[in-house]
Parts: structure tokens; sequence; C-alpha cells
């Protein structure tokens, strides 16, 4: 007579579940709570000049130093968006999209960030540019670099253009905020600088610049989060061996 015990059977199956309301507030909240800190840090330097051990516990949350919780913070971020356009980037290739290597370019560029965030590749970089420029001459630095941008700039033109129209403009924001801070703020960080000196109005500039940076990236996650919610609603991680 065959064995008609029950059997137990377990379901070994993980699902990574990534609630996208909460991830964006979770996100704001810490960005939030990273800036008053910041900004209480400031306040406490200035009323206790003198204690080294205050200086050295401001200095972990100043958005304006590296390696510290703010860099760590901004560091994650760009990694976080890093991974979430390789997710969008290989779900679209299973399906034979247009644009899917946009998406993992875009990953890739992400990647990149999150690594300069770290150890400031930017700098050997703008070093090794500033000698070639002085080697051969701005033209034959600058001419490279500026079609490969406008190459960049066509090329997505395309992809933005064929986004939805909530996502595109989100990305739009997004991207102007990181942009627009990262550069634009930065320059006049310096030109203030050189004017004025290091005073409270350059200070207040700096902590602006370095918080519209983190809200651009906190903005263009969520963006990214809610377009995988409305555009890959079937869209499920597995992982197995």
């Amino acid at each position: 007579m065959g064995d008609i015990s029950p059997r137990l059977t377990y379901n070994t199956r993980m699902e990574l579940v990534i609630k996208a309301k909460f991830a964006k507030q979770a996100l704001f909240t810490i960005l939030a709570i990273l800036i008053i800190l910041h900004i209480l840090g400031l306040a406490m330097i200035n009323l206790f000049p003198d204690l080294d051990f205050m200086q050295r516990l401001v200095r972990q949350f100043d958005l304006n130093d590296k390696e510290n919780l703010p860099t760590l913070f901004g560091g994650l971020l760009l990694l976080f968006s890093g991974t979430l356009l390789f997710i969008i980037g290989f779900a679209k290739r299973r399906t034979n999209d247009t644009y899917s290597y946009h998406w993992l370019l875009l990953g890739l560029i992400f990647l990149y960030l999150s690594i300069d965030e770290s150890i400031t590749l930017h700098k050997y970089m703008l070093d090794v540019l500033g000698t070639l420029r002085d080697q051969l001459g701005s033209l034959v630095v600058l001419l490279p670099l500026g079609l490969l941008a406008l190459a960049l700039g066509y090329f997505y033109w395309r992809f933005l253009t064929g986004l939805p129209n909530n996502t595109r403009w989100r990305f739009i924001l997004a991207g102007g905020l990181y942009v627009g801070a990262a550069f634009g703020l930065q320059q006049l960080d310096e030109f203030y600088k050189a004017t004025y000196g290091q005073n409270p109005g350059y200070t207040a500039l700096t902590t602006l610049e370095e918080s519209l940076e983190l809200l651009g990236i906190v903005l263009f996650i969520g963006a990214l989060l809610d377009y995988m919610v409305n555009e890959l609603p079937d869209l499920k991680l597995k992982f197995g061996a």
C-alpha cells in the first residue's frame, strides 16, 4: 500500500517588493533631516567655535564636506538610481524596446556618478584635461568634448520625447535641479568666494547647491519608481542559481 501520509512543502521563493510611495517618503524625510542637521550644525559651530569635539561632530552632517553621512547618502541615491535604470533597461530589452540601450547607458552614467561621489574622480579628470589643454590648446580638448555633448543630446532627445508626459517633465525638473546646482550654482559659489570670501553668504550658497543636488536625485528616483509602477506593472525580480 502506498504512502498516503501528508507531506509538508515549503515555498522558498522570495519576492522583493518596493513600495514607491513609502520609498519616496523615506528619501524625502532623510533628506530633510540631513538638511536640518546641517543647519543646526552651522549654528552650533558659531555658538561653540572652540570645542573640537563639536567640530568633528558637525562635520559628519556637513553638506559641504566629504566622507560623511550626506556624502554616503548622495552616493547611495546615485547607486539606487543606476540600479533602477538597469532594471528598466533589461526589462525593455526583453521586449525589444527601441530605447532599452538609452536606459542602460543612463544606468552606467549614474553608476559612475555614484563612484565619483565617493572618491571624486572628476577632480582627477579635470586635472588631466587641464594638462592636455595647456599642452595641446583649448580648441583641441574642448572641441571633442563639445561634439560628444551634442551627440549625447541628440541621442537622448528622441528618448526624452518618447517618455510619458508626466515622466518626461519630472525627468527635466530633476535633471535641471541637479545640473543647475552642480554646475550653475557651483560657478556662482566660486565667484562669490573669490569676491567676498567665505562668509555666511557663501555658506548659504553652498548649502543651497548641495541641497538642490540631492533633491534633484530624490525627485529622479521618485519619477523612476512611478514609471516602473505605471509602465512595467508585471515586472518581477527573480533570484536563482
